[in-house]
């Protein structure tokens, strides 16, 4: 025992008689043990709650896994439309029948040709390049680590609760059994 629980045990067996002494010891060891199954139930919980859904959590983990599985296909989208516009430049770029070919589809022609219109049928040009949609990072949803903590803290106070409840009880129970006892 160390030097104040000695002091304590000493005061607590002064208070009963020899026959209750062993009784007193054993009070204070189980409150003692009661207090430490409560604080580490209570931590237990705590670690429990940070290590699934704290800052650093599975849940977090997750959410961030998704994320980058969403930002890998949106990149790999704008590297193919990159590719793509990269292969048109060059077109522009070396093939003057390419920029005739678009001439034509709006309504150019050169001074030999002649241009004919269909009635009834309508022309939108392929020129316009589909512009793909940004992509926003979602935030990331965790409990704050007081959160966490207030559980733990919760379920120490609940946990002392109950084993103060379940002493006051059997005090109760043995004392009634005494006065029964007693009367008889």
């Amino acid at each position: 025992m160390t030097k104040n629980s000695y002091k304590f045990y000493i005061i607590i067996s002064y208070f009963f008689n020899s026959e209750n002494r062993k009784n007193a010891e054993n009070i204070y060891i189980m409150n003692r043990v009661n207090f430490m199954m409560s604080v580490c139930v209570g931590t237990f919980v705590y670690v429990i709650f940070s290590v699934i859904f704290g800052v650093n959590g599975i849940w977090a983990e997750n959410q961030l896994k998704e994320q980058k599985t969403l930002l890998a296909i949106k990149v790999a989208e704008l590297e193919k439309q990159n590719e793509n516009l990269a292969l048109r430049y060059e077109e522009l770029l070396l093939d003057d029948s390419v920029i005739a070919s678009y001439a034509r589809k709006i309504g150019y022609v050169l001074d030999n040709e002649k241009l004919v219109k269909i009635s009834g049928l309508s022309f939108t040009p392929d020129s316009a390049i589909k512009v793909l949609q940004p992509y926003f990072k979602s935030n990331i949803k965790y409990l704050d680590e007081w959160i966490c903590k207030s559980f733990g803290l919760f379920v120490f106070f609940v946990l002392q609760f109950l084993f103060t409840l379940k002493r006051m009880i059997k005090n109760s129970k043995t004392n009634n059994f005494r006065v029964v006892h007693e009367n008889v």
